[in-house]
């Protein structure tokens, strides 16, 4: 993205935004400290690259529940 890196955004859209929308991250940042900052942030989930798509589904169809 340009101008922004996806936990910015994150951050964005817990702080400053205020949504509750479910957010999922997929990433290649696969560090435990980059999984915990993500979720510290307020994303629901948080997916390493690389990723099978049915876990992926599975992950989206959970936090719409």
């Amino acid at each position: 993205m340009p101008n922004m890196n996806g936990l910015s955004l994150v951050n964005r859209v817990r702080s400053e935004l205020e949504l509750k929308m479910p957010i999922n991250i997929i990433t290649t940042m696969g560090k435990e400290e980059d999984r915990d900052k993500g979720l510290l942030l307020g994303a629901d989930s948080y997916l390493t690259k690389p990723f099978n798509g049915p876990n992926v589904v599975k992950t989206a169809s959970d936090l719409l529940q």
